[in-house]
């Protein structure tokens, strides 16, 4: 049924939806976690002028850090959704034959 392939299509657009979605909200928290990050790592310095190159050597790791956990985080809700939404698919399609029979 023609109804019935556009759902199915519909719900196999999802996990799209939700990498794009997933891959703004990252990039926001990230930035503002780099940003939150260097301000602390910034105070820190001003107050421990004597541990300012392990202060610096942490900085570059955290920076450095950051965008594999990006990645991550986008691969791992796009893989759960992708999932999810196969499994729903399947349901549907098993619910729509049954129904035919």
């Amino acid at each position: 049924d023609m109804h019935e392939d556009e759902v199915i299509t519909q719900m196999r657009s999802i996990p799209t939806e939700v990498e794009d979605i997933t891959k703004k909200a990252v990039a926001i928290a990230v930035s503002t976690s780099q940003i939150q990050a260097m301000a602390q790592m910034d105070h820190a310095m001003q107050k421990l002028p004597e541990w300012k190159n392990s202060l610096n050597n942490a900085r570059q790791r955290i920076t450095a850090s950051v965008p594999g956990m990006r990645n991550i985080t986008v691969q791992k809700a796009t893989t759960a959704a992708v999932e999810t939404m196969e499994n729903a698919v399947a349901a549907v399609q098993e619910r729509m034959e049954h129904s035919t029979v």
